[in-house]
Parts: C-alpha cells; sequence; structure tokens
C-alpha cells in the first residue's frame, strides 16, 4: 500500500478485521464447518515482536473457536525474500 494514506489503511486493516471477525463468528456458530486457513507471512520481524504477534493472534482466534491448530512453516530466508517481490 505505498503511498496510501494512513487514513486509508486504517480503513482497508478495518474492513479486513471486520471480514476475518466475520469468518470467525460464523464458525464458532456452526453456520460453516470449513476450515479457516490464515497466513501471516507479515508477522515475520524480529523473534520477540514475531512470539507476541503469534501469541496475540493465537489467543485472539481461541477465544472464538475451541478447534484450533496452529502448523508453522518456516521457509528459508531467500524463498521469503523472492516471495516479497511477487
Amino acid at each position: 500500500m505505498s503511498g496510501a494514506s494512513p487514513e486509508s489503511v486504517r480503513k482497508t486493516a478495518d474492513t479486513w478485521r471486520e471480514r476475518f471477525e466475520q469468518m470467525l463468528d460464523r464458525r464458532q456458530g456452526g453456520r460453516t464447518s470449513r476450515p479457516l486457513i490464515f497466513s501471516a507471512e507479515a508477522i515475520s520481524c524480529d523473534r520477540k515482536a514475531m512470539k507476541k504477534a503469534v501469541q496475540g493472534l493465537a489467543d485472539y482466534i481461541r477465544d472464538r473457536s475451541e478447534d484450533m491448530r496452529i502448523i508453522a512453516c518456516v521457509r528459508p530466508p531467500r524463498f521469503f525474500i523472492s516471495s516479497m517481490f511477487q
């Protein structure tokens, strides 16, 4: 979102947050049994901050879903760097 205004970034984040909450609500209400796959490559940062971000996300989802399974895939840095440019 290069060149986006802070207001535009906030609006986009709010929209995605609402959609994510709706998906979790559908799962919690039994209206869907489809798996929810969340890819968070953007969480990559220093170890302490990443641990805090992942734990916060897991706690947030766990509050809304009883059947959560977290699967982590750690890729070599060269693959992460190449995907940043895609």
